[in-house]
């Protein structure tokens, strides 16, 4: 897991999800102290997120139960899986 801080605008990149709702998420677990907001110094229209200690506790326990769904969903798809990750693959990527 990385420790690299990030910003709403490559989270909204990466995962497609809208800005203003990735917002709200960090607004969110800043309170619940799980995140740490911070103005970037190489950009000051920046706002630069990492996870505090206890998010990083958090996602410690929750990767691990993300792999085991995935896991579990895609071993249920069967000998189909590998074609259903070619397929999902191909939509992100149209989506994008």
């Amino acid at each position: 897991m990385s420790t690299q801080a990030v910003s709403v605008r490559e989270i909204h990149q990466r995962t497609d999800l809208d800005k203003s709702k990735v917002s709200r998420a960090c607004d969110r677990l800043e309170a619940e102290g799980l995140l740490r907001k911070t103005i970037s110094a190489q950009d000051r229209r920046l706002v630069e997120l990492e996870l505090t200690p206890a998010g990083r506790d958090l996602m410690g326990r929750l990767i691990p139960l993300a792999q085991d769904f995935q896991a579990r969903l895609l071993d249920g798809i069967g000998e189909d899986a590998a074609v259903f990750q070619s397929v999902l693959a191909r939509i992100m990527k149209e989506l994008k």
